[in-house]
């Protein structure tokens, strides 16, 4: 009776073990990898993330993850783009730089007449304690006050030898603007430009996929047609080529949904009906009381995505993906992008290979920690279970 029971404890308490294994490798696992190329020295590199990396990844791409060759997690901030609205910085024309006769550094731009309610300054790193005072004029001659004692102290120098100042200005429009670094008998700090940012549109750039299968079908005025990708593509536009008619334009919807689109011999033939993966799509076009027409070719249109990541030269680094159950990471990086952006080197990726290792080490959630504690404690009231009855059968044989 006690081999019986020690067989099934043991039996219970591998099974156990087994499954907080499976819980644990399901969140840490990555189908596949592909090792980044190599860089010559430290700094932020910008990293487009190809296609096929995309058709084999979470949606937003939130299971990315980049390693070092000691398993150190890297982190990296996440761009959709180009696209929409970018923030150019503006510069200003310098009219003189220099110490004038009140002993103090003037850096003095010039102003079309703009509006502006903030004025940005690049500055050389530093770590003086020094204030700025802002003049205005129309004439280059008559200076007003605009804003003074403005504290100008760096305390987040960065990798590219320089710092942003961001000023409030009240709303004004001088022809001439006076920068002023107040301290007489202090060496001053140095001011390598002045401007603002505007918001222009950028240009979006995209990737395209060709469909590997075209099947269509042709039955009471509709063509069922089901277009298939090699991979599952967030696809956020597509493109028809059809031949048949000289002339036509016929309503088509895709896969699910309601809202219907045209296909016309006038137009170019590009909608915008995705905001999911799929690996195929299916496609309904009414030809009402007209022949079918055939479809000659299908492309999908997916939005550039690039990674902004630090590296440094004589290591390894290995994008991983591929893990549906990965949360999110929380990066830094994310809230400096347009810096980032700005002094980033282009880098690539390397050949896809399938992840072969057993898992990755990465940082647990919150919830994911909850539910390791709650798996181990079942474990031990499991094991304490089965060892009370044990002893009570021990006993039981004893007597």
């Amino acid at each position: 009776m006690t081999n019986r029971h020690n067989n099934i404890s043991h039996f219970l308490f591998f099974m156990v073990l087994n499954w907080l294994f499976v819980q644990v490798h399901a969140q840490t696992a990555f189908s596949h990898k592909t090792v980044l190329a190599p860089v010559s020295k430290t700094g932020f590199y910008k990293l487009q993330i190809p296609p096929d990396i995309i058709g084999r990844s979470k949606s937003d791409l939130s299971d990315l993850r980049i390693m070092d060759e000691n398993g150190k997690e890297i982190p990296y901030a996440h761009e959709d783009g180009p696209g929409g609205l970018q923030m150019v910085f503006e510069a200003f024309p310098i009219v003189k730089k220099g110490i004038q006769s009140d002993k103090k550094m003037h850096v003095v731009v010039s102003n079309t007449g703009l509006y502006i309610n903030e004025l940005v300054l690049e500055i050389t790193n530093n770590e003086a304690n020094r204030t700025l005072s802002i003049n205005g004029s129309d004439d280059d001659g008559k200076w007003y006050v605009i804003k003074e004692n403005i504290p100008a102290a760096n305390y987040t120098a960065t990798k590219k030898g320089s710092y942003e100042l961001h000023i409030n200005l009240p709303p004004s429009a001088p022809r001439f603007i006076d920068i002023i670094c107040n301290e007489k008998e202090l060496t001053p700090i140095n001011i390598v430009r002045a401007g603002y940012y505007s918001s222009v549109t950028a240009t979006a750039l995209y990737d395209t996929v060709r469909a590997i299968s075209i099947a269509q079908k042709d039955s009471n005025k509709i063509s069922y047609i089901a277009v298939q990708w090699d991979l599952p593509y967030p696809i956020d536009r597509i493109n028809i080529t059809a031949s048949g008619s000289l002339l036509y334009r016929r309503p088509v919807l895709f896969g699910a949904d309601v809202h219907k689109y045209f296909i016309s011999s006038t137009d170019s033939n590009y909608w915008y009906p995705f905001h999911e993966k799929a690996k195929t799509i299916p496609i309904k076009i009414f030809n009402n009381d007209n022949p079918a027409l055939k479809i000659m070719g299908v492309k999908g249109i997916l939005l550039q995505k690039f990674l902004y990541v630090q590296l440094a030269p004589s290591k390894k680094y290995t994008l991983f993906f591929g893990n549906e159950k990965l949360p999110a990471p929380v990066y830094d990086l994310d809230f400096f992008k347009p810096m980032i952006a700005a002094e980033a080197t282009a880098i690539s990726t390397g050949n896809i290979e399938p992840n072969e290792s057993v898992t990755v080490l990465q940082k647990t959630e919150t919830g994911s920690k909850v539910l390791l504690w709650a798996i181990i404690a079942a474990t031990v009231l499991l094991l304490l279970f089965i060892t009370i009855n044990l002893t009570r059968q021990i006993n039981k044989t004893a007597n």
